[in-house]
């Protein structure tokens, strides 16, 4: 008896061991294809594309799934960026090592005439003053805008370009390792070369992460489908976000400003059934979105005021339960930092 309590004894400490020195992770699959959950007792990487599928668009400073996080250096190209000293490129890409973050340090990791020679921290702080962003990729690659193309989206004028704030200076919450592009004027802006349109069912759900760090412009859109129509915007009062449908800021939320928030909206005609989810807080509005083919936006500016963006997206044709909003703020949250998404 004494060694089969011993034998037991064991075996358990060495399922002890295993579980401490082990990542467990597992997949809950709903009977909902759009919504997948990845459940991990240490820090598996998850992005949006992990808990909701279906993304015409999608652009942000870190992994939009998992499966990209994993896909290995100098693989999946997140920015173009442009030296402002020497006017040359360089391309960014996703780590790839499985933590959903960007590589700023391997060396000739891309761009024209590989000026990356040193890494994007070097060419973008030393090489160069700064870095501005003359594209950003879609990395859904879902080929969703006109005659089957990508949905980047860019900026050729150099005036017109967001400034890339690089990891330590966006004032997230819990990290200093994460990026954000800065837009201050109403002229700079990454639109599309392509336009998409949207589907004739009349309903659109969009995803951004943003911050109006100064000022109170009414900004035109943080993640916009037709340009500043079915976008996710601030209107011209202090400490709101709002959406557009068909006209600017409906359905204005409480967002207090010089604050990152996760924004997660959903529109479609009839009552009420335009929602903004701020950080896990909905408010509802009504308003029939319209179908008319547009260039996609991300950060697009204004005029005396700072904007700070991380993500966005947008999926057309979808119109994303509470549960799939709540858990989108959550995955942000949770990457960003708790402030972000604070009642998700």
């Amino acid at each position: 008896m004494k060694r089969l309590l011993l034998a037991w004894c064991l075996l358990l400490a060495g399922i002890v061991c295993i579980a401490q020195s082990e990542r467990v992770s597992a997949f809950w699959q709903s009977r909902d294809s759009n919504y997948n959950i990845s459940i991990s007792s240490a820090a598996s990487y998850s992005g949006p594309g992990d808990v909701v599928s279906g993304w015409s668009a999608w652009y942000g400073v870190r992994a939009f799934s998992q499966t990209l996080a994993k896909a290995g250096a100098t693989t999946t190209p997140v920015m173009d960026v442009l030296g402002v000293t020497t006017t040359t490129s360089c391309t960014i890409y996703l780590k790839g090592n499985g933590t959903g973050g960007l590589d700023f340090s391997t060396a000739g990791s891309g761009g024209t005439g590989h000026q990356c020679l040193l890494g994007a921290t070097t060419f973008c702080t030393v090489t160069n003053s700064s870095c501005t962003v003359s594209k950003m990729y879609d990395q859904t690659v879902g080929l969703n805008c006109a005659s089957g193309t990508t949905c980047n989206v860019a900026q050729g004028t150099t005036a017109d370009q967001p400034t890339l704030i690089m990891p330590g200076s966006c004032s997230y919450p819990n990290s200093a390792s994460i990026p954000c592009l800065q837009s201050t004027s109403a002229s700079i802006n990454l639109v599309g070369s392509n336009s998409f349109t949207p589907n004739g069912a009349e309903q659109m759900t969009l995803s951004a992460v943003g911050n109006r760090s100064a000022g109170t412009g009414a900004v035109a859109a943080f993640i916009g489908v037709n340009g500043s129509h079915q976008a996710i915007n601030s209107p011209a009062t202090a400490n709101k976000w709002g959406i557009n449908v068909a006209t600017l800021a409906e359905v204005p939320s409480t967002a207090n400003d010089a604050t990152w928030h996760a924004a997660n909206a959903v529109m479609k005609a009839g009552t009420n059934n335009d929602i903004l989810n701020i950080d896990g807080t909905e408010t509802t509005g009504t308003e029939t979105p319209d179908t008319v083919a547009g260039f996609p936006r991300f950060t697009y500016g204004v005029a005396s005021t700072t904007i700070l963006a991380a993500e966005g997206g947008f999926l057309d044709n979808f119109y994303a339960t509470q549960t799939q909003r709540t858990n989108v703020c959550a995955n942000q949250a949770a990457y960003y930092g708790t402030a972000v998404g604070t009642y998700c």
